[in-house]
C-alpha cells in the first residue's frame, strides 16, 4: 500500500533492496524481512501457490506455466489485491461479483426470539460455545499439521418454508458477534458453469472472512440435487 500511495516509501524500499531491479519481487521481500539465509528459506513457503498468503488470497503472485527454475520463482512480483488493501485501510469495500448473488447484513434477531424444538437451542449453543475448544484440541493433537481443512462449523437446517431456518441463521450470527452473508445458491447455479461455480464458492468464503461474516446458503439442497454441480461439493 505504501509503495502505491507514497513515492518516498517506494524509494526507501528500493534502496533497501538495491541489489535487485524490482523491489516488489519475492526475493526482495525475503531480503527485507528475513535475517540470514535460514530465515529466508523458512519464509519462502509463504509465497508459494498454496502458501498461507497466496492460498488465502492475501497476496497475488504472478505464477505462469513457463516458470521452471528457482530464479523464476524468486523474480516473481508480489501484488496486494484491492480487496485486501481496502480492508487494511478500514474501507470495508465488498466484492461486486460476489454481491451479485449475495448480500451482507448486520443481524438483529436474538436467539431467544427463535422457536426451536426441545433441546435444539442447547444443541446449537453448544456448537457455538465449543468451537474455540475444538480448534484448540485440533492444534494440540497435531491435526492442524495433517488436515488443512475442517476448521469451520457447518450446520444444516431443514424444514418446510416458514419454520425459521433463515431466522435461526440471523440469531446465530448475532449471538456470535458476526455479520451474516446471505448467499442465493440458485443464482450461482443458473448463471455459472461448473468451473465458475467452484470459483464463486471460494470467493464467497474469502469475502465472508474479510467481512467477518457467517455464510448462509439459502436453498442449499439445490447443490445436492443438481448433477452439474455435485462435483463441486469438496469446495464446501
Amino acid at each position: 500500500v505504501g509503495v502505491e500511495l507514497d513515492e518516498s516509501f517506494g524509494d526507501n524500499m528500493q534502496s533497501l533492496a538495491s541489489k535487485y531491479a524490482h523491489a516488489k519481487e519475492i526475493r526482495s521481500f525475503l531480503t527485507l524481512l528475513c535475517d540470514g539465509l535460514s530465515a529466508k528459506i523458512r519464509a519462502r513457503k509463504y509465497f508459494t501457490y498454496n502458501g498461507r498468503l497466496a492460498g488465502n488470497g492475501l497476496i497475488q503472485v504472478g505464477y505462469h506455466r513457463d516458470m521452471a527454475s528457482e530464479s523464476d520463482f524468486l523474480h516473481m512480483e508480489v501484488q496486494l489485491p484491492r480487496r485486501i488493501a481496502s480492508t487494511i485501510l478500514g474501507e470495508f469495500d465488498v466484492d461486486d461479483e460476489v454481491m451479485s448473488f449475495s448480500s451482507i447484513i448486520v443481524p438483529q434477531v436474538e436467539l431467544s426470539q427463535v422457536i426451536l424444538p426441545p433441546g435444539k437451542r442447547e444443541e446449537v449453543l453448544e456448537l457455538m460455545t465449543r468451537r474455540d475448544e475444538y480448534l484448540n484440541c485440533r492444534k494440540a493433537w497435531g491435526f492442524d499439521k495433517i488436515l488443512a481443512y475442517g476448521k469451520g462449523t457447518v450446520m444444516l437446517f431443514s424444514g418446510p418454508s416458514g419454520t425459521g431456518k433463515t431466522m435461526l441463521a440471523h440469531a446465530l450470527a448475532k449471538a456470535s458477534g458476526y455479520r451474516l452473508m446471505l448467499v442465493d445458491i440458485r443464482k450461482i447455479i443458473n448463471n455459472c458453469v461448473r468451473r465458475d461455480f467452484e470459483e464463486n464458492l471460494q470467493r464467497v468464503f474469502h469475502e465472508a472472512r474479510l467481512q467477518r461474516a457467517i455464510a448462509f446458503f439459502d436453498e442449499a439442497d439445490e447443490m445436492f440435487t443438481d448433477r452439474s454441480v455435485n462435483g463441486a461439493m469438496p469446495c464446501l
